[in-house]
């Protein structure tokens, strides 16, 4: 799929959902031929795994691990 966006004429792909394996396949594709498209890693990214994707080669990494995981405190204050 991100090949296809590559050859559609995409600026910028989002690589959603893909293991860092399948990740360093597409970044090696953009590559070897369409060095100038972005790709963006996103999906199940989490603390312990992000250093992996940013070795992929990937030019940006989204995540929501950082919201998804966090601890909330309630902060509000009540007055009458």
């Amino acid at each position: 799929m991100a090949a296809h966006a590559m050859r559609c004429g995409a600026d910028i792909v989002m690589c959603d959902n893909m293991s860092i394996e399948q990740l360093s396949e597409v970044v090696k594709y953009k590559w070897e031929h369409h060095s100038g498209v972005l790709l963006e890693a996103s999906g199940n990214i989490t603390l312990e795994t992000i250093e992996g994707y940013a070795q992929s080669g990937v030019d940006a990494i989204s995540t929501g691990s950082l919201i998804h995981q966090a601890n909330w405190i309630d902060i509000s204050m009540k007055m009458d």
